[in-house]
């Protein structure tokens, strides 16, 4: 597929997106976690409330919520259900990892480090 064609059809879908959202074309689908759906997604885990309100970093009084249709999980934490629904194993393994990514070090410039040695000398003096 050449980048030209591929772009084309990303415009596409933007395209459509916006219509949907101007309310001129209806979604093709759409994706609902109802009060059923969490509890089904946490007993997939095997996981108690408590230790599956953890792993979705949200309170357990929340997830309860959900499970008993008060209330209805949106944006990161519904993105979150749908895949853990869809690939439990691998998701709970990378949300459940206990070694963070490593994180690039920062480099301070000579000049920032002068600066600071200097403004500190000043201020002794």
């Amino acid at each position: 597929m050449s980048k030209n064609h591929f772009f084309e059809e990303l415009l596409e879908s933007v395209t459509q997106m916006d219509e949907i959202v101007r309310g001129e074309r209806a979604p093709s689908r759409e994706f609902y976690v109802d009060a059923l759906g969490v509890k089904a997604i946490r007993e997939i885990t095997g996981l108690s409330q408590p230790k599956f309100a953890k792993v979705l970093d949200v309170d357990v009084g929340t997830l309860r919520n959900w499970e008993q249709g008060r209330r209805q999980p949106t944006g990161p934490a519904k993105a979150l259900l749908r895949a853990i629904k869809n690939d439990p194993r691998h998701v709970l393994k990378a949300l459940t990892s206990s070694t963070p990514p490593a994180m690039p070090a920062v480099k301070r410039t000579a000049a920032k480090s002068a600066g600071r040695t200097t403004r500190a000398r000043d201020r002794a003096t």
